[in-house]
């Protein structure tokens, strides 16, 4: 009996390392529909996200905060007030960005996630998006050594030495790959996994460029005083950031009152003081005016 246990064992383990990895990695999270919330007069919703400096972390008290956490938070504030139910609330803060977005697609019911992951076509087909709830300014940056990039139309010419540093899975890295598609075949790429990690090449290495975005750039620039700088003229203000859902959730309506309310919620006071709260004065300004 034991040796046909064992090989019973043997074959169960070689069929999970067939497994694809992102299918042994996505965890499925499972919240309350918001018909079941409505039905019972509460239930549970899980919060996802992927931790990041200023929109989504855990404060000194462990408390979680950061411009889309209080957002979300002020929203499931609003559910509770508007439509007398209770929310049992459970935070899932992902290290990685690949895993916190896999996790939310392949969940169900009451699960809302955070990862500043900005609305796409394509996206729409794997999720489902709150309105946005920031206009997001992705900037163009080098070593601060580099001459400033005279027009983008010229970027092959005058980067035409350098590496792109592309941080992937994200529309940085689109953003490298249009270059490659609209004729810069020859473009070497030094693939990263996260924001700082394209800071860091870049700060060390003066043949090179990558995109981040403003707050991650300003931190570092004039916070950090990193050796970086930005071209302007490669600035992408086109992108919003979304809240994710999972695609047959029923929570996106609700989401939809919540944002659009009045004159909208990006309009408000609470909204303002949110961004500069954690964003502080001059990026929150550049932000809202990246919207107008």
């Amino acid at each position: 009996m034991n040796s046909i246990k064992a090989l019973a064992q043997f074959f169960f383990g070689a069929a999970l390392l067939c497994q694809p990895v992102n299918a042994l990695l996505a965890q499925s999270l499972e919240g309350d529909s918001w018909a079941e919330i409505q039905e019972n007069g509460g239930g549970e919703v899980i919060v996802a996200f992927y931790e990041e400096d200023a929109f989504a972390y855990y404060d000194e008290d462990g408390e979680p905060t950061g411009v889309a956490l209080d957002i979300i938070n002020r929203f499931l504030s609003f559910v509770e007030s508007n439509h007398d139910v209770d929310l049992d609330v459970t935070y899932e803060a992902h290290s990685s960005w690949t895993e916190f977005y896999d996790n939310v697609a392949e969940s169900s019911g009451g699960v809302i996630g955070t990862g500043n992951v900005t609305i796409t076509e394509e996206r729409k087909d794997e999720l489902s998006f709150s309105p946005p709830f920031l206009t997001n300014i992705a900037v163009l940056i080098t070593h601060e050594s580099v001459s400033d990039l005279t027009s983008f139309e010229n970027i092959h010419e005058e980067f035409g030495e350098k590496t792109a540093v592309p941080y992937e899975g994200t529309t940085h890295e689109t953003r490298i790959n249009e270059l490659i598609e609209q004729g810069w075949q020859d473009l070497e790429t030094e693939p990263v996994s996260t924001d700082q990690e394209v800071v860091d090449f870049v700060s060390n290495n003066p043949q090179s460029f990558g995109y981040t975005d403003l707050y991650n750039y300003w931190m570092a620039a004039e916070e950090d005083n990193y050796p970086i700088k930005r071209h302007e003229v490669g600035d992408q203000t086109s992108e919003n950031f979304g809240l994710i859902m999972p695609p047959d959730t029923d929570w996106d309506d609700e989401l939809q009152r919540f944002f659009e309310i009045g004159s909208g919620f990006r309009a408000t006071t609470t909204y303002r003081d949110i961004l500069q709260e954690h964003l502080g004065r001059e990026v929150s300004r550049l932000l809202q005016m990246a919207r107008q």
